[in-house]
């Protein structure tokens, strides 16, 4: 398998460091599904890529960024193999021509569990995710680092996203966006730290889309020919 594809795959939920512990689930397809969530349980994922060339198997990995760091000792392609005991994977082994890693597996029991949600709610707002979006998003965040939510408000007068939004006065960016209407978004706010980092990891989705629903969730959906992602957003509170 070639490197930069799995560590491009890892990073779209590892998401810089804030989702460690998942299980990979690769069936006789070579298609590998993950599902994850983070410690605070305000974000919720699945993933699911092809031509993902391992065994077919449930892998533990406990520590993805350790295992992120032990990709950097390979060249471009890396051999897989596995030990399995009583067909319970317990050890993931890689090599290439020049060097062996060890990768000790993790029981699955003490992986987290993500759940989806059971029925998805009615999303009032749709969008495409374009680079001008990420871009606005990323500059606004910048000049505000340390506001970790991003509120959308959405109506028949205006559709907006707000960085620092607060029903008392405070310093705030407030940037127009352009979608899809059908119900009012009363001032929902979500993880903004969160948003940038699925922002980043997906740069290279050919087709992305962001909906949000008044209920107090945001779903945003990737498309690409070797994977597929969807992050849902649980509404956070402000002051």
């Amino acid at each position: 398998m070639k490197k930069d594809k799995l560590s491009n795959i890892i990073k779209k939920y590892h998401l810089n460091g804030n989702i460690d512990s998942v299980k990979w689930s690769v069936g006789d397809d070579k298609a590998v599904d993950i599902n994850f969530v983070t410690s605070d349980r305000t974000l919720v994922g699945s993933l699911r890529a092809t031509n993902f060339d391992i065994e077919e198997s449930e892998l533990g990995i406990y520590t993805t960024g350790q295992f992120l760091k032990l990709l950097s000792v390979f060249g471009d392609d890396i051999n897989f193999s596995m030990l399995k005991i009583d067909g319970v994977a317990r050890t993931l082994n890689l090599s290439d021509k020049e060097t062996s890693v060890t990768y000790m597996l993790s029981d699955l029991s003490v992986i987290p569990v993500a759940g989806k949600p059971k029925q998805l709610p009615e999303f009032e707002f749709e969008m495409d995710i374009t680079d001008d979006f990420i871009s606005k998003f990323n500059k606004s965040k910048s000049a505000l680092p340390d506001i970790s939510h991003v509120t959308f408000n959405c109506s028949e007068n205006k559709n907006e996203m707000i960085i620092g939004y607060s029903s008392n006065n405070t310093t705030r960016i407030t940037i127009p966006i352009t979608g899809n209407l059908n119900g009012d978004v009363k001032f929902k706010s979500f993880n903004s730290n969160y948003l940038k980092e699925i922002l980043a990891a997906n740069s290279d989705a050919r087709s992305a889309k962001l909906k949000v629903s008044n209920a107090g969730l945001t779903m945003l959906t990737y498309e690409n020919p070797d994977y597929s992602a969807t992050y849902f957003l649980v509404e956070v509170a402000h002051v």
